[in-house]
């Protein structure tokens, strides 16, 4: 049996035997004119006795009062006291007192020199101190430096010698010729794995570009005839598509194979394809008369719809980047494409070079 057993049968034993009695049932009533006298066990009328030794059904039990503390927000001596109070700028805006109809006039958030800001062009919103740079031809974050610490440029060939071109600066910067290891062999047309891996296509099949090797490394043969391939695009899943003549072939980049999709109609690949950043496939084709033509291609079924005239003739080049369509020409033409209507506009020509393909880079 537990302690705690033990003391409570204990303490109902002494009350059985000594009587155990309820104060409260005990007490005599008294009228309200008299007062309860412990010590004599009866009534007596009021002022007899202190109040404070009487036991009265109107006296409060000290243990039910609560003490209210004060409210009042007052110092000792009385005044009102106001709480302490930080001033915050509810709008965010460090500067709110500044006049933004003449500091932020573009209200890009950032303030212009003139006011002792870093904003360096207040009328233009696409430019700020607070922005990145992204590719083009305008200093987005106010560095004073046009495309700084980024990459702006893709790949392009002429024969076997490969070239970086920037279509912001209008440089091209030769990386030399590669060569393959049978020198009967010549590049048709190249582009870049969304990887980074850049392949390359001839007459026979699919190389890889090995920068270790410092040369095309062979993936395999298309294993069927292909006819004369000058045209290929990597889409954004890493699936290849060749262009040859009015055929479209999709390819296996790791064995080289390639499988017929279908023909695009009335329209001849002159020189390149390519797959914008929505993966829209397009190539160039060229016909009697005409200069060459901007022409979409069904990534199904090969089918070719026509965009419209470029402008330019011998477009052997395509790559799509920062959102823009590139073509490059035999004639050393850099161009800009628009991918609605067709139509071409100069950017840079690049004497002496004759371009054969282009690819982008995997930034593009």
């Amino acid at each position: 049996m537990s302690r705690h057993w033990t003391v409570l049968i204990a303490a109902l034993v002494v009350c059985s035997l000594a009587g155990c009695s309820d104060d409260a049932n005990d007490q005599i009533s008294c009228d309200s004119d008299e007062l309860y006298d412990h010590v004599n066990d009866e009534c007596v009328p009021r002022g007899t006795l202190s109040e404070s030794d009487a036991d009265s059904s109107d006296a409060a039990d000290a243990g039910d009062i609560t003490e209210t503390p004060d409210t009042d927000e007052t110092d000792d001596t009385g005044a009102d006291v106001e709480p302490d109070v930080t001033e915050e700028d509810v709008s965010g805006d460090v500067e709110a007192d500044v006049d933004l109809d003449e500091c932020d006039k573009d209200r890009d958030g950032a303030l212009a020199e003139s006011c002792g800001g870093y904003d360096c062009d207040d009328n233009d919103p696409a430019r700020s101190p607070y922005y990145n740079e992204f590719c083009d031809t305008v200093d987005n974050n106010c560095s004073g430096v046009v495309n700084d610490n980024i990459t702006c440029t893709f790949y392009a060939h002429a024969g076997p010698e490969l070239y970086e071109i920037d279509p912001f600066a209008k440089t091209a910067t030769s990386l030399g010729a590669v060569q393959f290891q049978n020198d009967d062999l010549y590049l048709q047309d190249m582009d870049t794995h969304p990887d980074g891996t850049l392949f390359g296509i001839t007459r026979d099949g699919v190389y890889r570009f090995d920068q270790w090797a410092d040369g095309w490394v062979f993936q395999g043969d298309f294993g069927m005839d292909v006819g004369d391939p000058n045209g290929l695009a990597i889409d954004s899943t890493g699936t290849a598509f060749i262009t040859s003549q009015d055929k479209v072939y999709s390819a296996d980049l790791r064995t080289g194979r390639a499988t017929l999709l279908g023909t695009t109609g009335s329209f001849y690949s002159s020189g390149d394809c390519v797959v914008n950043k929505r993966d829209t496939l397009f190539l160039t084709s060229k016909e009697e008369g005409q200069s060459d033509k901007l022409v979409q291609v069904s990534r199904q079924s090969g089918q070719g719809t026509a965009v419209g005239e470029i402008g330019y003739d011998s477009v052997f080049a395509l790559t799509a980047a920062w959102g823009t369509l590139y073509g490059l020409t035999n004639d050393g033409e850099l161009i800009e494409i628009d991918q609605h209507t067709g139509a071409g506009t100069l950017v840079h020509t690049f004497s002496g070079i004759g371009f054969w393909g282009a690819a982008s880079t995997p930034n593009r």
